[in-house]
């Protein structure tokens, strides 16, 4: 079904946005070199191989107005190796949406019915803005290691019976709760809406749409993308990418879908997209833990009204959001600072925090030397009384 929305593709961009469709500009040799050590000391420490102990950091790289200010790797990774960024990817596949949407293919307040089978009857009350926000309803367990795995709702479609086809299984849970009413992490939810992209993007660019629709177009090559048995990208976690790359998609967001001169995303996607979901602000919740909110598959620093006592990290922005990945991968996008700060690893034991590092990260911003002040225009009045016509003479100043 292809809908023709208007008032979506032609919105313009700004004529400046940052945007290193080739290789980032580095100015890593500009920064305070004793805040650089205090990166490398945060987040690359020794590595224990055999108890997977402590902070495992495998690569980090921060960008500043576009331009990669620090960067390191750890274990056997270099900057041309992609990672695994598990549920960072569902990020990708909200941008997906963003995408249908932009080209009129996609009403995220439709049934998802419109547009996919489902395998259950009940699925067809869920609207695409549910799966966005988690709020679908769909009875879910989003349980990992602790826990028996037979209760794993996400294991199951996973590695279990679901990995034929994961959209159709997380469709065939039945409802638990009213759409739109209860919050309930899920990545049945963003597989389901991963199906729904195929569904009406391949129509129009092939099952190469993940390419040509958003990561060509940003310069990024390094993607690898799995797909379940029935063709469809598991868009809740399978999306290798490497950290320059990672960075390329916190940029976009920093420049409000806009990349060059195009508009990839609806504009106001971006503010849509990070700001809190109605059933999180609600309070209705399943799973939620203290200070996590969801806006529409981002992660919000900004507290919830009314539930939480502050930002879920004290230290960073509540402008800031981020994707994240199981084991500690992350895109954080601070827009109020201009800064993509992303971090992929292997964390098992919560030793790691995004606090030790995020405000090390502005400060690195902080300590780029700051140009100098433009020279003061020089401003020319009409003569009072001047005979001829164009004559001039300098403005006189008066003492403060």
């Amino acid at each position: 079904m292809i809908l023709l929305l208007t008032g979506l593709v032609g919105a313009t961009c700004p004529d400046a946005v940052y945007s290193p469709t080739q290789a980032w500009p580095d100015r890593s040799a500009e920064v305070d070199p004793s805040i650089v050590a205090s990166l490398d000391k945060a987040l690359f420490q020794e590595r224990d191989e055999e108890t997977r102990e402590g902070i495992r950091t495998d690569g980090v790289a921060i960008f500043y107005k576009g331009e990669l200010l620090y960067e390191r790797y750890g274990a056997d990774y270099t900057a041309e190796t992609p990672h695994l960024i598990w549920s960072a990817s569902k990020s990708f596949t909200s941008a997906l949406v963003g995408i249908a949407e932009y080209k009129g293919l996609l009403d995220i307040d439709h049934s998802i019915c419109e547009y996919i089978e489902v395998g259950h009857e009940s699925a067809c009350q869920v609207t695409v803005r549910n799966l966005l926000e988690f709020s679908s309803g769909l009875a879910w367990r989003e349980t990992y290691e602790g826990e028996p795995p037979t209760a794993s709702s996400v294991l199951a479609m996973l590695y279990g019976e679901g990995r034929a086809d994961t959209a159709t299984f997380a469709s065939s849970q039945g409802l638990e709760d009213a759409p739109g009413s209860t919050y309930q992490y899920s990545s049945g939810d963003t597989n389901i809406l991963s199906l729904v992209v195929r569904t009406v993007l391949e129509p129009v660019a092939s099952d190469r749409y993940p390419w040509t629709l958003l990561f060509e177009p940003l310069g990024i090559t390094s993607a690898t993308w799995e797909r379940d048995a029935a063709g469809t990208p598991v868009g809740s976690s399978y999306l290798y990418l490497t950290p320059r790359d990672m960075g390329r998609f916190g940029q976009l967001m920093l420049n409000d879908g806009c990349w060059e001169q195009d508009r990839l995303l609806p504009e106001g996607w971006v503010e849509r997209v990070t700001r809190p979901s109605p059933a999180t602000l609600s309070g209705q919740s399943r799973d939620r833990g203290p200070g996590e909110n969801q806006g529409q598959q981002f992660w919000l620093n900004a507290p919830n009204p009314g539930y939480d006592e502050g930002p879920r990290f004290p230290d960073i922005p509540e402008s800031a959001y981020a994707a994240m990945g199981y084991w500690k991968q992350r895109i954080w996008v601070l827009p109020d600072q201009d800064i993509v700060a992303v971090r992929t690893g292997d964390d098992r034991d919560g030793s790691y925090s995004d606090s030790d590092w995020i405000p090390l990260a502005m400060a690195l911003a902080e300590s780029l030397p700051k140009p100098p002040p433009p020279e003061p225009a020089v401003i020319l009045e009409e003569a009072s009384g001047a005979e001829s016509e164009g004559e001039l003479t300098w403005p006189v100043e008066e003492s403060p």
